[in-house]
């Protein structure tokens, strides 16, 4: 199977492409760019198996402040939710950040406040 972030294979903007079984899975999200994903499985005459699985979800996206990637560095940076025209957060969002920082670095994260329902 493998992924392309577009919504034809010619583009080639490939995100990746996943065979065998799910150890070789990738263990994190992948978002599109954009509102095309493409998804093409293609077999030989050899081996038949279980096929695969995919979940989707539609949702905001990086332009709209829901997700994307931060670099750490040594001054204080502020990542927030998106929010609407009445300063809450959208329903339904799927969102995540990828934060890293310097090599040989370690992340300190301070939580200035939260404001979401229960689980």
């Amino acid at each position: 199977v493998e992924l392309f972030d577009s919504s034809d294979m010619v583009s080639n903007k490939t995100l990746g492409k996943f065979c065998g079984n799910m150890r070789q899975a990738p263990r994190y999200r992948i978002m599109s760019s954009g509102p095309n994903l493409l998804v093409h499985m293609k077999t030989d005459f050899n081996v038949n198996a279980g096929g695969f699985k995919l979940v989707v979800v539609s949702t905001l996206g990086e332009k709209d402040g829901c997700g994307g990637k931060l670099t750490a560095t040594d001054t204080w940076q502020t990542l927030s939710s998106p929010q609407d025209e009445d300063g809450n957060y959208p329903s339904a969002l799927v969102c995540g950040w990828t934060i890293s920082g310097p090599v040989n670095s370690q992340l300190a994260i301070r939580i200035d406040g939260v404001d979401t329902e229960l689980l």
